[in-house]
């Protein structure tokens, strides 16, 4: 059992298309673990392969208010011949306990992580006493709309204009949401998740109030979208959450216009609140979120329900 090492990213790689049916490229690999200051924990079998994998990757957060920084949990992997070694004694328990006492808890680099693991890996960490479940997410979906009242302009993250009105925006979301822990939506962030993302094309929209009673064209938001399977995917929204439900209404007018079938997005279930309306259809996507209680760190009660998460938070979507 090791640290990763720049060694062991092509025999990772091979392993996370082996247990997700999907390559991995260099590109979103560096995008993703060197680019986002990633960590990971390597299991190894008898014939030195790698059995499990745990990676992480840091994020900054407010936690309620306070400027912190943790990590995401992701890339979870066992080899498909170590499937029936799911105890105590396997590799997936070595690689997660180990990865945690290193990375996660008091007296660590990082007070606490998250993730978005599903149902069933859920249920496997809390059997072996590794994580604990502290709220779920969601998929909120809603039809196509029509409005006249907002109008969209593409984001420009080389315009000053634009960096000063997605500071304003990302100020009113974390100063109105201080009591929920929530990943830092700044310009430096965006660019990251989005603008430099080498594997996913999106769509960044600032998006204006035209009522003429109004302040002219006022800002009320930025979304942050793409086009999948006929529908237009919502992952991020960043601004007050007082306009979140305009803000949807705005991009179910701009799937409208795109010809696609409707809008989804997901969001944390204790936060259904800030988007819920009459016209919303609600579907359980079997993900939950965990924390880790293998080692000494925040009671999960503290935990429970206070992340604010998006499909954004994701490195997959």
């Amino acid at each position: 059992m090791s640290k990763l090492q720049d060694s062991d990213v092509p025999a990772v790689r091979e392993l996370f298309k082996q247990v997700f049916a999907v390559e991995l490229s260099l590109q979103h690999w560096d995008w993703k673990y060197a680019n986002g200051g990633g960590v990971g924990m390597v299991v190894r079998d008898d014939q030195n392969q790698i059995a499990a994998y745990y990676g992480g990757v840091e994020r900054r957060i407010l936690d309620r208010g306070e400027p912190a920084l943790t990590l995401q949990c992701c890339d979870t992997m066992v080899a498909t011949t170590q499937r029936g070694t799911l105890s105590k004694k396997g590799p997936y328990f070595l690689a997660a306990t180990t990865f945690l006492d290193t990375y996660i808890g008091y007296n660590r680099p990082y007070l606490f992580g998250f993730g978005f693991p599903n149902k069933r890996v859920m249920r496997l960490g809390e059997h072996l006493g590794v994580q604990a479940d502290i709220g779920g997410v969601v998929q909120i979906e809603w039809e196509p709309a029509s409005q006249d009242k907002l109008a969209g302009e593409s984001f420009n993250a080389d315009d000053p204009e634009h960096s000063r009105l997605l500071e304003g925006l990302w100020q009113a979301m974390s100063a109105e949401m201080g009591h929920k822990i929530l990943t830092v939506r700044d310009q430096a962030y965006i660019q990251y998740r989005y603008l430099d993302n080498p594997t996913r094309e999106y769509e960044l929209t600032i998006v204006r109030d035209k009522d003429k009673d109004k302040d002219k064209d006022k800002p009320i938001g930025m979304v942050v979208t793409r086009q999948e399977n006929g529908r237009l995917l919502l992952l991020e929204v960043v601004g007050s959450p007082t306009q979140f439900p305009s803000l949807v209404l705005f991009c179910r007018d701009l799937a409208r216009r795109k010809n696609l079938s409707g809008i989804y997005g997901w969001v944390t279930e204790a936060d259904l609140d800030l988007f819920a309306d009459e016209e919303m259809t609600l579907t359980d996507i079997a993900v939950r979120i965990p924390t880790s209680v293998c080692t000494d760190g925040p009671p999960v009660e503290e935990l429970k329900d206070k992340w604010y998460l998006t499909a954004g938070d994701t490195d997959f979507l």
